[in-house]
């Protein structure tokens, strides 16, 4: 391809492994549209991302080009052909009794290569198992590719719990996700026993990442917890804080647990320059709403 002011830069994500390359095309590809380009695997088919913005490294471009109606119409009798020795393939498999889950089988665009995905928990010693399938797949040959149990959510996209789709599905060379960490549950007052903090990667949930912000910069305005509170009923701790109702859970060996507006609570400082916070008494409260 020669290089000019007309070429242009998208992500194309191999639909397979989920792997995301950086492809160069003269034309101006339209999103979701398939393409074919060299892969890891040999030339196969990819799917266009979005376009590139910023600076691009040119050693990581590789070329593309349109798929055309042979290779379509190829690429059916492949995926034809695969289903029907599927059932022979994890049968040759079972039989050999190894230490391996099949996630997919994938006909290269060519059809002279099938890749079989799998994951494990350690090595996997399959190379009588190579022979006996490129037995069944003749005359195309099998290549292995193993990926990490985690990388099967990016592989297999589907819906978390929030009713979206998984953040793995957009993972790649082509967006860039922040480190998440304990500490940000920890920010947000999620405890472990009350909300599962692993998603479908079994890595920590993105989300935990995406309001930390907003609880840091709220919790500013609130006592930390275990805090002494002044009141009328003594002296209470500080048990629970929830930001979105805007409320604080109190406690005292006498009267209990009990949950107070946020806005009802104050920070005093006496002339020590040490800090204390009161609760507001009913009285307080309306003379408050009489001003």
């Amino acid at each position: 391809m020669n290089e000019n002011n007309d070429v242009k830069y998208y992500y194309a994500k191999h639909v397979f492994c989920g792997e995301t390359y950086i492809v160069a095309s003269d034309k101006i590809l339209k999103l979701n549209s398939d393409i074919k380009a060299d892969t890891q695997f040999g030339e196969d088919i990819l799917k266009v991302v979005f376009p590139c913005c910023g600076s691009i490294n040119k050693d990581k471009v590789i070329a593309c080009s349109e798929l055309t109606v042979e290779d379509i119409a190829n690429n059916e009798l492949n995926n034809k052909r695969i289903q029907e020795l599927y059932p022979d393939i994890i049968k040759c498999i079972e039989d050999e009794n190894l230490s391996m889950k099949v996630l997919d089988v994938h006909p290269v665009l060519g059809g002279d290569k099938i890749v079989l995905l799998y994951s494990s928990d350690g090595r996997v010693d399959f190379r009588n198992l190579v022979v006996k399938l490129n037995e069944i797949i003749r005359p195309s040959r099998v290549q292995m590719y193993q990926i990490a149990i985690r990388e099967t959510a990016r592989c297999f996209p589907t819906v978390g719990i929030c009713g979206r789709k998984l953040c793995c599905e957009g993972k790649g060379k082509c967006r860039h996700f922040p480190t998440v960490t304990r500490k940000m549950a920890k920010e947000q007052n999620i405890k472990q026993e009350d909300f599962k903090l692993l998603g479908a990667c079994e890595n920590l949930k993105c989300c935990l990442s995406y309001e930390v912000e907003l609880y840091k910069s709220e919790m500013s305005f609130y006592p930390q917890i275990k805090t002494e509170v002044h009141s009328d009923e003594g002296i209470e701790h500080v048990r629970d804080i929830n930001i979105l109702k805007q409320t604080v859970t109190l406690e005292n060996a006498e009267h209990g647990r009990r949950v107070v507006k946020a806005i009802n609570l104050s920070k005093n400082t006496d002339e020590n320059g040490k800090e204390t916070w009161v609760l507001k008494s009913d009285d307080e409260n309306n003379d408050d709403q009489e001003d």
